[in-house]
């Protein structure tokens, strides 16, 4: 009996925990408001970025065929003013069709536009969407820029591929320091324990 009486409190306490998490989610719906489209800074293609209200959470892109894109963002909505502004680039046409799970862009593309490199990803400073096409060369792996597999550090790709990665300045924050020890466990300090795999880290990075 009382085992019982555990079990239906704990299930209990699950469905009211659950509760406010699911409404949370539910509430998320962000909506789209524009697309548009911008040429890139260094003339090797374009990006499509859809604006929204609110930080897309789920969203997939498949190419049916050499000559189409279908972008599917997940659990969004059309704003009653939607601004679309014309396609351009290697996009022809495209089409926006909301759905029960979301909205569905399908994208015309220009023909020859078989070796066009797409990618999705959130925008990093707004909730907005970026679809990348991307003309040109892929950038060199570091791998090929150190020499590994695809040529010596002395071919053009190579050069290029340093040119792509180099580098300034890299920071290594070790999180904590002074009087912020963070945990401790058996008088180790977590600041030490940080401290020393940033200076160890900054030793890799010289070398």
């Amino acid at each position: 009996m009382p085992l019982a009486r555990l079990f239906v409190t704990t299930l209990a306490a699950l469905v009211i925990l659950a509760a406010p998490l699911r409404a949370a989610v539910d509430g998320g719906e962000a909506s789209i408001e524009r697309v548009s489209f911008t040429a890139r800074s260094d003339g090797r293609g374009y990006v499509v970025r859809l604006h929204a209200d609110g930080r897309i959470g789920a969203y997939s892109l498949e190419r049916p065929s050499p000559d189409a894109l279908e972008l599917v963002v997940f659990r969004a909505r059309l704003a009653s003013g939607l601004r679309r502004d014309a396609a351009t680039g290697p996009v022809r046409s495209y089409r926006v069709v909301p759905n029960d799970d979301g909205v569905r862009f399908t994208f015309a593309l220009t023909s020859g536009a078989s070796a066009l490199q797409v990618q999705a990803y959130p925008d990093r400073d707004s909730d907005d969407l970026l679809l990348a096409l991307t003309t040109g060369p892929t950038p060199t792996p570091v791998a090929a820029v150190r020499g590994g597999a695809g040529g010596g550090a002395g071919g053009a790709g190579s050069a290029a591929g340093q040119e792509h990665w180099r580098l300034d300045c890299v920071v290594i924050d070790a999180g904590h320091g002074g009087h912020d020890v963070g945990a401790t466990y058996h008088g180790v300090r977590e600041k030490d324990v940080a401290l020393g795999i940033a200076r160890r880290l900054g030793g890799y990075i010289q070398d």
